[in-house]
């Protein structure tokens, strides 16, 4: 769209008159919005920029010389309003995704360290037991054998296979108990 006596009002506004800039902004806005809300997908925001765009021309009024086409000016003004915001919610966003990698690495970092502090804690938990209680604990807990399986490889009964198990988780409870919570327990155990 061109304002008629256009070239007058960029006179108008050069001088500093405020009348000139609100023709301007009511004849081209429209337009302006469109241009910058086709980049930024946002209202509120493509309203935003726009005004601004039309800051910085009364901003810049005593310097800008528009010899011809002051549509096409003022749309690549703002397009680069647009992208300037653009990048600088980017630059916003990098470092913010940074720390939070940070953040995660260093908690990951922390989970390994409480875990290898507590297998350690478990194993010499484990190695505290009397031995035929570790022997057969062992064999159920790490080796994944049933008690029926570790009465036959021990030669010994079932139950002698039940009871020391029922002695080693005691034992191990008791012992564990003063370092680890019970949830952790009950999690590693039942």
């Amino acid at each position: 769209m061109n304002l008629p006596n256009e070239k007058q009002r960029l006179i108008d506004l050069a001088k500093g008159d405020a009348n000139a800039l609100k023709e301007l902004f009511l004849a081209y806005h429209p337009q302006l919005f469109r241009r910058i809300y086709s980049l930024v997908k946002d209202q509120s925001l493509a309203d935003d920029l726009s005004q601004q765009v039309f800051i910085r021309l009364w901003d810049k009024r005593k310097t800008i010389y528009v010899e011809s086409n002051f549509a096409a000016y003022l749309m690549k003004m703002g397009v680069n309003e647009a992208l300037a915001h653009i990048r600088k919610q980017r630059a916003e966003i990098i470092p913010l995704n940074d720390r939070l990698d940070q953040k995660k690495s260093e908690e990951t970092a922390d989970a390994a360290i409480r875990a290898a502090e507590q297998a350690f804690k478990i194993n010499e938990a484990i190695n505290l037991l009397p031995t035929r209680c570790k022997e057969i604990f062992l064999l159920s807990r790490r080796e994944n054998l049933s008690y029926q399986e570790i009465a036959d490889t021990l030669s010994i009964s079932k139950k002698t296979v039940e009871v020391q198990m029922g002695k080693a988780l005691l034992i191990l409870r008791k012992n564990l108990l003063a370092l680890m919570s019970t949830n952790f327990i009950d999690q590693i155990f039942f």
